[in-house]
């Protein structure tokens, strides 16, 4: 156990195939829709906009900030550390977890 208190900020509203992709690609599946590479835009919202709102709504800084996804939120997760020094950690959970390394590297 730990003393520490943890807070967890659930975001939802996303368009998923855009906001989360950070390159343009193909459906994964006949039914699916292309990915449209806007995770760079998303970002911004992200850490301009929802993340100073969270820390308002809380009234305390912060020790760290982690993010965690599944599917291509993970891929956003993991991206976003690439992209930004806000968060400290990223954790993602996927089934398709190879390719998206892959696609990074």
């Amino acid at each position: 156990m730990t003393d520490k208190k943890v807070n967890i900020a659930v975001i939802s509203d996303i368009n998923w195939n855009n906001e989360m992709s950070p390159w343009e690609c193909p459906p994964f599946s006949k039914n699916d829709i292309p990915c449209t590479g806007g995770a760079d835009e998303y970002l911004v919202k992200l850490t301009g906009t929802i993340i100073p709102a969270i820390k308002k709504e809380l009234a305390v800084e912060p020790e760290y900030i982690a993010i965690a996804g599944y599917s291509l939120a993970g891929l956003f997760a993991i991206y976003s550390l690439y992209k930004t020094d806000i968060f400290s950690i990223a954790d993602y959970f996927s089934k398709n977890q190879d390719f998206f390394v892959k696609e990074m590297l």
